[in-house]
Formats: structure tokens, C-alpha cells, sequence
């Protein structure tokens, strides 16, 4: 374990009750259980409006929970949004810029955070995109990851939701010396592509209708948009992309039955996810421990499954597709169940605000803010979230000496807009998530949109870059990549 300087001075605050600005009455909770799956989209959630049985484990938890409905990813890509959601900070703050580099030394996670403050640390992680390797262990005093890669570029090794239960469940230190508090923090991949369900999810949801958006739409009905995919070179894994080629070029149909599989097999990993959930929560119970414990559920990113015709997988692009993601918080007691909050919100608030329901002083200067006095019922002030594409930019984008994320699109999101914008060569879209959750519709093309408030979003998003971006400290810079020079990029 390696601690930052003085772990930026977080120290133990006299905040002694549960909500100290939100009006709550019970004590801090003890422990902290924070779940984060990758690419598990909000709109694939009993909670936040699907149809399909998916998940009765997160939505159980969420019925005794606050749930933040618009939850926003800094970038759709693992590393550097896990490391956001552990620092508090955009990922041009804390210099990850995607998968294969390395965490700077000076930043401070929340495990480095916790371990100061006494709380003995564990982390249980399905993928080996936040091995020990990247750096991401710090803080943490158990670590059991998936395996390190053997070579560079090689694909990341995932282990299956089930082995990451199981390894969290047969931890000793949820009771230990009984003095000290613990944080666990557990990591599944499954529902990133390639998709792989086991029995007996496998196959459960191929070849039915899946509503995405709250029911507004359904992944099949992309279908005239397929044609044009399969020769737009979309960034996906080679495999897909072969088998998607080969099917479009027989047939409309032959292509939306491929997308409405791989829909299907999403869904089976989120059913497969949801069960190992239930167990975690379950042996919680079981232990009567849950209500000494602040829970967090949410997702590193989401996925796209052809809702745009030149998108799959996640990494490439800014819809909300791959940055909504669930945001489930449950305080001891039932003091915030059945709340629902709104306003947008960011993986960079987390941090902040499970340390001040921890009684801990957050850092200065984080990007985050906290949300507790949302779980007391205040009304957050709306701040808008930003983020941007992770995926390698290419040319004719790449080789930025600074950033190379320039090249993809950067997005600022609030409750009701998405402005996106890409710097190297001016590519603007402005959607309205209300009216249009999949963001098929660029208002930007219309004749009479309102070029005021596309200003005042792109104006919003400079402002960001250039506090957030340029506006970063040279010591802050991450580890250089793991990975040669035209290896294969993780997302």
C-alpha cells in the first residue's frame, strides 16, 4: 500500500450525524459497500423504467435507497472513470485518460482516504483494466483483482461476476477485531462486450423485444441504419465487427436479428450481475451488518448497442447511452428510501459525498461536490456534468501532446440538453434528452434553433477545459500508457 502526501489532508470531521447539512437524525454509518459495474446502463434497470424482469436485487435496493436519476460518467471508459469515482475529480485532473495508463502517485483515493482515517480496505475486482498494475490498489490493504495481462495489447482478462462474490464474500474483515470500520469496494465487468452470459442466463432474453429509454424505443428498430454501420468502421471488437459485416451484407433482417442478439446477451449479463448483487447484499443481511453500512451502487459507464448506427461497445462516443448510469445510495435506517433526485449528477460527486456521510472532511479542491444534503431532502443547485470520448482519437487527430482525448467529442449535459462538441475540427450536436433519450434528433439541424443556448453550453464546456484541462498542474500527469504504440486499445 502506498499512501499520497498527507492524503491531501483528509481528516476526521466533527460532522457526528448521519446527515450533518440535510436535517437526518441517525449516527454515521460504520462501513461502506461500493459497487461499480461497467457498462451497466441506467435504462436496463427495473428502477429507471425497464420493462423486463432484469433486476429485482438493484431494484429492491433501490426501493430502500435514494436513487439519483441522472447520473452522468466523465467518460465511458473503465479506468478513468473508476478513478473518478474514487478521487472526485475529472480525468484531466487525476491524468488517466483511458485504459492503459498508469494512476499518478499524487492523486488521493478514497482507499488511501479511508485507510488514514482507520477503516481497514478491500477491493474485489472482476477486470484486469484496474489491476494492481495501473496503480489502482492504493489505498486498499486486501486487493484480489483479475490477473494482469501477459502481454502488452493482449485482450484485458475478466473474471465472471460469481468469482468477484465469491472472493468479497470470503473476506474476514467484515467482523475483524470488531473496532475498526471497513470500506469494500467491489468492481464487476460482465456487461461489457464481448457478451457472455452463463447458464442459466445464457439465451434468456435472445430474440425479445428489450425497451430501452424508459420504453421509448427498442433496440431492433435501428435496423434501416445497419447497412451503414458495417462500412462506416465503427470502433468494436474484431469478432463482433467481422460477424455484424457479414450479416448486413445479406440482409436488413440478418442485421437487426445480430443487433437484437447482442442486445438480448447485454441483457442476460445485467440479469447475471444483478443475481451476484443479491448475494452480496444478501450475506450483509445475513451478517446483520447492512444497517451499520452505507451502500453505493453505480456503473463506470454504459453501452451502446447500435442505438446510433456508428456506435457499439462503449468508449468512442458521449450519448448517453454510454454515460447515464445508475447512482443507487442507501443510508442506514431507510433515512433516504424511495427518495428520487433529479438533478444531474456526476461519478466525480461520489467521493465527496460518501466522506461526508462518513464524517470525514473531503479534500480541497475536488472537482466533485457532495450530495448528502440531497439525501436529507435539500434540493441540489443545478450544476451541469461534463465529460468526453475515451477511445484513442486516430487520425487525423492524434499525437496531441497534451490530451489526445481532444479528438473525440466532449459533451456538457444538464436536465434537459446535451451540447457535444469535438475541438480539433468544430463538430457540434445538441440533443434534448428530455423529448429524445436516445439522441436521434441534432437540433443543431434544425433551421430555427436556438443558437443562444448552444452558445451558453459551448461556452460552458471551454469554461470547463480550460480549469479542468489546461488548467492542470504538471505533477498531476499519469503514468505513461502500459502499452506499445499500436497496440490493440483498451475502451
Amino acid at each position: 500500500m502506498h499512501f499520497r502526501a498527507a492524503v491531501h489532508g483528509c481528516a476526521i470531521a466533527a460532522c457526528t450525524t448521519l446527515f450533518a447539512c440535510g436535517g437526518g437524525s441517525h449516527g454515521a454509518p460504520r462501513n461502506l459497500l461500493l459497487i461499480s459495474v461497467d457498462g451497466l446502463r441506467a435504462d436496463h434497470l427495473g428502477c429507471f423504467g425497464q420493462e423486463r424482469d432484469l433486476s429485482p436485487n438493484v431494484d429492491r435496493l433501490a426501493e430502500e435507497s435514494a436513487l439519483f436519476e441522472a447520473a452522468i460518467s466523465p467518460t465511458p471508459t473503465t479506468l478513468p472513470a473508476n478513478v473518478s469515482l474514487l478521487t472526485g475529480d475529472y480525468p484531466h485532473r487525476h491524468g488517466v485518460a483511458r485504459d492503459g495508463y498508469r494512476v499518478a502517485p499524487d492523486n488521493a483515493l478514497l482507499a488511501e482516504l479511508l485507510a488514514a482515517a482507520g477503516f481497514r480496505t478491500a477491493g474485489f475486482v472482476g477486470s484486469s483494466r484496474l489491476g494492481a498494475e495501473t496503480g489502482f490498489d492504493a489505498g486498499f490493504e486486501d486487493f484480489d483483482g483479475a490477473p494482469a495481462r501477459r502481454l502488452s495489447g493482449a485482450p484485458p482478462i475478466e473474471r465472471p461476476a460469481d468469482r468477484v462474490t465469491d472472493a468479497a464474500l470470503a473476506w474476514p474483515g467484515y467482523t475483524g477485531d470488531g473496532e475498526r470500520p471497513w470500506f469494500v469496494f467491489v468492481d464487476y465487468g460482465d456487461p461489457c462486450a464481448p457478451y457472455e452470459p452463463p447458464p442459466p442466463f445464457e439465451g434468456r432474453f435472445r430474440g425479445r423485444p428489450l425497451a430501452t429509454a424508459n420504453g421509448a424505443e427498442e433496440i431492433a428498430h435501428v435496423a434501416p441504419r445497419l447497412r451503414a454501420a458495417a462500412g462506416s468502421g465503427y470502433r468494436s471488437l474484431a469478432d463482433v465487427e467481422e460477424g455484424f459485416r457479414e450479416r448486413a451484407s445479406d440482409s436488413l433482417v440478418e442485421a437487426a436479428n445480430l443487433a437484437r442478439e447482442l442486445a438480448g446477451d447485454y441483457a442476460a449479463e445485467v440479469a447475471f450481475v444483478d443475481h451476484e448483487i443479491g448475494r452480496l447484499l444478501d450475506d450483509l443481511r445475513g451478517r446483520g451488518l447492512l444497517d451499520d453500512t452505507l451502500v453505493v451502487l453505480t456503473a463506470g459507464h454504459g453501452e451502446t448497442l447500435f442505438e446510433h448506427a456508428d456506435v457499439f461497445s462503449h468508449g468512442s462516443s458521449v450519448y448517453d447511452t454510454e454515460l447515464r448510469v445508475p447512482l443507487v445510495v442507501r443510508v442506514p435506517h431507510g433515512g433516504s428510501a424511495g427518495l428520487r433526485v433529479p438533478a444531474v449528477v456526476s461519478l466525480v460527486d461520489v467521493a465527496p459525498t460518501v466522506l461526508e456521510l462518513l464524517g470525514l472532511t473531503p479534500p480541497a479542491g475536488l472537482d466533485g461536490r457532495s450530495l448528502a444534503a440531497a439525501l436529507g431532502g435539500a434540493e441540489l443547485p443545478p450544476r451541469p456534468a461534463f465529460a468526453e470520448a475515451s477511445a484513442p482519437a486516430g487520425a487525423p487527430f492524434g499525437g496531441d501532446p497534451l490530451w489526445e482525448n481532444r479528438g473525440r467529442f466532449q459533451a456538457v449535459r444538464t436536465e434537459r440538453y446535451k451540447y457535444m462538441f469535438r475541438r480539433p475540427d468544430g463538430q457540434a450536436r445538441l440533443y434534448d434528452v428530455v423529448a429524445d433519450p436516445l439522441e436521434q434528433h441534432d437540433l443543431l439541424r434544425d433551421a430555427d434553433y436556438d443558437a443562444d443556448l448552444a452558445g451558453r453550453l459551448e461556452q460552458q464546456l471551454v469554461e470547463w477545459w480550460s480549469d479542468v484541462g489546461r488548467g492542470r498542474s504538471p505533477d498531476r500527469a499519469s503514468g505513461p500508457p502500459q502499452q506499445e504504440p499500436g497496440a490493440a486499445e483498451d475502451r
